[in-house]
């Protein structure tokens, strides 16, 4: 009687300007409870290419069997990735951690990852892939580097 969440219908498509040198890039997908009971969503978080985006609170959100939800979260692109985009191919990869609370009142964590590749022209090929959390090393290279950065 184990419970999970689907995340499917993923969307990446956004029009930016040619000559744009930064820009939110919004990627959409659908939670759904394809179990026969109900479960509550506390939240999600999201990386893309190993860094922290967003995480979206849905302060325990009862999700019905045979319901979904959207979600939709912003990274924001420059640079190479921008560069890449207007050249028409950036790839990236999508991962994240759904929290979420199940029938039997059982707290539980469950890891989705996708590899994008995306062009102006289309709202982007998720082809799904495996995903691990960065490690605190990882992270704490990172808000370092955020650090430099501002």
């Amino acid at each position: 009687m184990e419970q999970w969440i689907d995340v499917d219908d993923l969307v990446a498509r956004k029009y930016i300007l040619p000559n744009a040198t930064e820009s939110e890039f919004p990627i959409g997908f659908r939670l759904g409870n394809p179990t026969k009971f109900p479960l509550t969503l506390k939240s999600v978080k999201v990386w893309v290419d190993r860094r922290h985006i967003q995480t979206v609170f849905f302060r325990s959100l009862l999700l019905s069997p045979d319901e979904d939800i959207r979600v939709l979260v912003n990274w924001h692109i420059e640079g190479m990735k921008l560069a890449n985009y207007h050249a028409n191919h950036l790839l990236f990869e999508l991962g994240g951690v759904i929290c979420f609370v199940d029938a039997f009142k059982e707290e539980r964590e469950q890891k989705f990852g996708f590899a994008c590749e995306c062009r102006p022209t289309s709202s982007g090929e998720f082809t799904l892939s495996t995903f691990a959390l960065p490690d605190e090393e990882e992270e704490s290279n990172q808000q370092k580097h955020i650090k430099k950065i501002l």
